[in-house]
């Protein structure tokens, strides 16, 4: 009765489900579909959001049925690219071609925005994602006239920045996504080096590794990154239609996926984030569907 309920519920909505309950979404811009999802977040109510090519987040249910959604304010220079939660579960966007970050309640109440274009403190270029640590203090990511890392304290003040565009250690070309690992560390996916960086909160690089390539623990456009409670980096590769997960050192651990249509099967993937059961969530774009990987380690 449950199975059938469910799938009744993603008919309505424009949902559809495999029969393993583990792969959502279909083709559209109606309420519940899905058109180049770039990032997904699970919410601390079990529900997750997910943020689309056309300008909106929409929140879903645990087991994927559609609840409400909610456009950026603005939409014409371009689509906002990453999802956050802040350490009271509120949803942060890295609103990108307007040079800000936006500050939703999970019922889609616009809170705060944060930045303006420009080059200066606090100003931002191109946003792509932000993190939020349990003190409130924000990291952002840039790319464009500015490549850095930025940090702002719990009243959204300018404390530091650090990176420029370059390929040496520390430099960054495309910096796209962004987490915290367990021990509080700043973890970035610099997606033009197919590399990944680590990064104190004072801005010192602590690790940096990841070549180009197909082979497992090699990368290829790493567009999302996020953590485990054990440490265990999880990355989403846009060039190599799968996901990866490492060591804080670099050490590959598992690799899921490869180009295609099926369960485990990815069509240049942006976003992936591990939920607090340890389930994987990946935002499958040119697929235009979310996949629950499941537990990838017991």
């Amino acid at each position: 009765m449950r199975g059938l309920t469910i799938a009744l519920l993603f008919l309505l909505s424009g949902c559809s489900t495999d029969q393993e309950g583990r792969v959502w979404g279909d083709k559209g811009a109606w309420k519940g579909a899905l058109l180049h999802p770039r990032a997904v977040e699970g919410l601390i109510d079990g529900s997750w959001a997910v943020l689309d090519r056309t300008d909106r987040v929409q929140i879903f249910s645990a087991t994927g049925e559609f609840i409400r959604s909610w456009r950026t304010p603005e939409t014409g220079r371009g689509n906002p690219r990453g999802l956050a939660l802040d350490r009271f579960g509120n949803i942060l966007v890295a609103d990108t071609h307007y040079s800000r970050v936006l500050r939703y309640s999970p019922r889609g109440e616009l809170l705060q925005t944060i930045g303006k274009p420009g080059a200066g403190e606090g100003e931002f270029s191109l946003v792509t994602d932000m993190v939020e640590d349990a003190s409130g203090f924000l990291t952002t990511l840039e790319y464009g006239d500015n490549v850095r890392v930025q940090r702002f304290d719990a009243e959204g003040n300018f404390v530091r920045a650090w990176g420029r565009m370059g390929e040496a250690p520390g430099e960054l070309r495309r910096p796209q996504g962004i987490c915290l690992n367990d021990r509080g560390e700043i973890v970035v996916a610099d997606s033009v080096n197919h590399r990944i960086q680590i990064f104190s909160a004072e801005g010192d690089l602590l690790a940096c590794w990841g070549t180009f390539g197909t082979a497992p623990g090699e990368l290829s456009y790493p567009y999302d990154v996020d953590a485990d409670a054990e440490g265990r980096i999880y990355v989403a590769e846009f060039g190599n239609h799968r996901i990866q997960v490492f060591t804080r050192e670099g050490e590959c651990l598992l690799t899921v996926g490869g180009p295609g249509r099926g369960y485990r099967r990815f069509d240049e993937p942006w976003g992936v984030t591990v939920l607090e059961s340890g389930e994987v969530l990946v935002a499958d774009t040119r697929n235009h569907r979310i996949q629950n990987l499941g537990r990838l380690f017991r």
